[in-house]
């Protein structure tokens, strides 16, 4: 199915990350553009000129940076309430390859991952999602099929991107399942495979309360 090549940006980002980064972002921008540029442009009358515009104009890229938080408040809020209210795997098949990333990206989120939209395409392959830790960087592919069967090539693209981003592993997630040759090809690899059944497990399971924490990876909740 058709998909779309991404072009990230700073605030698509921020559109994707809590709400409170973009209050955050924004309070460290007026710092630097409305209090400490001026006081280091102040040593001249030149320099003091440039100093006064950004005092009286730092509230305004401030402004530019804050706009984000209501958005993401509430791109957060649709995408919590699209996994609370498809838990069984054959709604999950059911849903547009997009609500099926948004899915996933939430299902990752909750285990304790920040999640952000991935680079898009390239000559490897594709990368959905960026999900990170304090200590991981995965790349993330979504295969949003019905009955196809991932096979090992998709697998062996997702390999070749790990090494190209400089990540610590990947994960392919789809709602269908998998070849043997690419569960065999992935065995022993930084690479998690997270099939239809093991998906509405991951859902089931960060529904609750009591679900996984952060450091246990998706593969491993699937088997709760």
């Amino acid at each position: 199915m058709p998909r779309r090549r991404s072009t990230r940006t700073l605030l698509g980002d921020l559109l994707a990350l809590p709400w409170w980064v973009s209050v955050v972002t924004a309070a460290i921008i007026y710092l630097v553009v409305g209090l400490a540029i001026p006081f280091l442009f102040s040593g001249s009358a030149v320099t003091a000129q440039i100093g006064e515009a950004a005092m009286e104009y730092g509230w305004l890229f401030a402004l530019l940076f804050l706009v984000p938080a209501p958005f993401a408040a509430y791109h957060r809020y649709r995408r919590k309430k699209l996994l609370d209210t498809h838990a069984d795997l054959e709604s999950i098949r059911n849903l547009h390859w997009l609500e099926f990333e948004k899915l996933v990206a939430e299902a990752f989120s909750r285990i304790g991952y920040t999640v952000t939209p991935g680079p898009g395409s390239s000559s490897a392959g594709e990368i959905n999602l960026v999900a990170t830790t304090a200590n991981e960087r995965i790349l993330v592919q979504c295969k949003h099929w019905r009955a196809a069967m991932v096979g090992l090539s998709a697998v062996g693209d997702l390999l070749e991107m790990i090494a190209a981003e400089g990540a610590t592993g990947g994960a392919v997630v789809t709602s269908g399942t998998f070849s043997d040759d690419a569960e065999a090809f992935a065995a022993g690899k930084s690479i998690q495979l997270i099939d239809g059944e093991q998906l509405e497990k991951l859902v089931r399971s960060v529904m609750k309360a009591s679900g996984p924490s952060l450091g246990e990876s998706p593969t491993s909740a699937t088997r709760h």
